[in-house]
């Protein structure tokens, strides 16, 4: 069955949905819950969290079930993870000694916007902008693998010459900033660099 979007599953269910779709986003209104979820199951046993250390580069991932001999191996995985978080939550669950420890909370690009008082209006998103933005979905969903050995990877996406250029500047700037980071924050933005 084809589904693009999943909000409520285990890993068993997520990589079982995975086998059949290519594809896949991970829609989480309260990230809190997804990182309390892990291992949740499995008494803080299980490889959830490691598994996710392997989807975020698209990695392989596999899963072996006791009870009823569920096996399932996908070689490589694409999913991708939204949602939203209070700032003081995500220091509890995801900015934690484990997630910066192994590499989790790098991993996590997270955005804090100003907080600032929303008074009425009226206006809208236009409607082209909003067409835009399904026209552009649906492009970048419709993308197909590019040949690799037996099977397929992501496409590459290369930058044109003048977003070539910012994207070094941009390098050149984050990599001077990087050195008086603590070392907590230099994990994330190492996590930053081109492909």
């Amino acid at each position: 069955k084809q589904q693009l979007v999943v909000n409520d599953f285990t890993m068993e269910t997520l990589i079982d949905i995975h086998q059949h779709n290519s594809k896949l986003l991970l829609s989480i209104d309260e990230l809190a819950a997804w990182v309390r979820s892990m291992d949740q199951y499995r008494a803080g046993n299980g490889r959830d969290c490691e598994n996710w250390l392997s989807i975020y580069n698209g990695g392989k991932i596999q899963v072996n079930r006791k009870t009823d001999g569920y096996r399932v191996y996908l070689p490589q995985t694409c999913i991708s993870v939204c949602g939203t978080i209070q700032p003081a939550v995500a220091q509890e669950t995801i900015f934690t000694e484990r997630f910066l420890g192994n590499g989790f909370a790098a991993r996590i690009l997270s955005a804090y916007p100003p907080a600032e008082i929303v008074s009425w209006s009226d206006s809208e998103v236009p409607q082209q902008v909003d067409d835009a933005m399904i026209q552009l979905g649906q492009q970048l969903y419709g993308l197909a693998g590019e040949p690799h050995g037996s099977s397929t990877r992501p496409m590459l996406l290369p930058l044109d010459a003048a977003a070539l250029v910012l994207f070094k500047q941009w390098m050149h700037d984050a990599a001077e900033h990087v050195a008086d980071m603590p070392r907590d924050l230099q994990n994330g933005w190492l996590k930053l660099r081109p492909v």
